[in-house]
């Protein structure tokens, strides 16, 4: 082995292990404590919004859970659906809401109307990278809202609907929903 290779390979070790607590260090400044699944964030911030759960439906056996949210100023209630940020069930779409709906997708920073996997997909590869460098303040996984909300009704784009994804936000609803749970449970001497 040439005497420069040892210094590469040296340099190399270095950096990797530079790395290696970099991502160890900022994972654990990145964590925000307990934190809650995704349909528990969703109820949470439609609770902060003022609107109230009005019950939930399934789709194909269970396929797709959607979940009902009473709107004071719209004749219907806002509809939101958890599904694969893959659009794996793009044919069940349809059925979630009414014809005529505006449907949105909501995926960690990434609002829009359109049905577009790569986007999300690239805002995932994001997210992802910044977490292994401590610089997003996401829980990146694999879930995206769908929203569908009556015609006519503008309530869906006033919702900041990225606070879904939001470490601090999950976290918030857990210990909102602990501090609940311990409220309501029985005193025993």
């Amino acid at each position: 082995m040439a005497p420069g290779m040892n210094n590469w390979i040296v340099r190399t070790l270095l950096l990797g292990l530079l790395l290696c607590s970099g991502v160890v260090r900022a994972t654990v400044a990145n964590d925000a404590g307990a934190t809650v699944p995704l349909k528990e964030a969703i109820l949470g911030l439609m609770a902060r919004r003022g609107l109230s759960f009005a019950g939930g439906s399934s789709i194909e056996g269970g396929t797709l859970v959607s979940m009902a949210f009473a709107t004071p100023s719209c004749n219907r209630p806002l509809v939101v659906t958890p599904t694969s940020r893959t659009f794996q069930a793009k044919a069940l779409f349809e059925q979630i809401g009414a014809p005529g709906d505006a449907r949105s997708f909501a995926y960690l920073g990434r609002v829009s109307r359109r049905q577009d996997s790569r986007d999300m997909f690239f805002e995932h590869l994001k997210q992802r990278a910044l977490e292994l460098l401590g610089m997003t303040s996401y829980e990146p996984d694999s879930i995206m809202v769908m929203i569908s909300e009556p015609e006519g009704c503008d309530l869906a784009s006033r919702i900041d609907w990225t606070m879904l994804w939001k470490k601090d936000f999950r976290s918030r609803v857990a210990s909102d929903m602990t501090a609940s749970n311990q409220q309501n449970e029985p005193v025993t001497p």
